[in-house]
């Protein structure tokens, strides 16, 4: 029971939240199947999170890449890939909200695109398998 506090405690009270226009990316997700929208982004947290997007009072799961991205190129930014199958995208310049709520996995360097993808898959798992003992 504990545990299952303390993930409505992260859901309500999120303790990073992570806001901004989308901006264009470089589309590698896209390109392995994890279409992805990006913001620009400081780099004060790395990791891969549990998240939330919130836009215009609507909220969606989300997986979430802070920080680098060693795999692709290096460069700083917030990667966002909503799980949730009713999700259309939204549109380059649109304001949206992320609230980080509990860490995944910290980032990794894989060894190539395939095996970088098999780790997005198991983040995507373990999204749902949280959003899902907290509901």
């Amino acid at each position: 029971m504990g545990g299952v506090l303390l993930k409505i405690l992260c859901y309500i009270c999120a303790m990073l939240k992570v806001t901004g226009n989308i901006i264009e990316g470089n589309k590698v997700g896209r390109e392995i199947g994890f279409p992805t929208m990006n913001l620009s982004y400081d780099g004060r947290s790395n990791g891969v999170f549990v998240g939330r997007l919130v836009v215009k009072e609507v909220s969606y799961p989300c997986a979430v890449n802070l920080g680098h991205r060693p795999t692709v190129d290096d460069n700083v930014g917030c990667e966002i890939y909503v799980v949730d199958d009713d999700f259309r995208g939204l549109e380059y310049g649109t304001y949206i909200e992320i609230e980080i709520l509990t860490r995944i996995r910290e980032i990794k360097k894989f060894d190539n695109m395939e095996a970088l993808k098999e780790a997005i898959v198991a983040d995507v798992v373990f999204v749902k398998n949280w959003y899902n003992s907290v509901n």
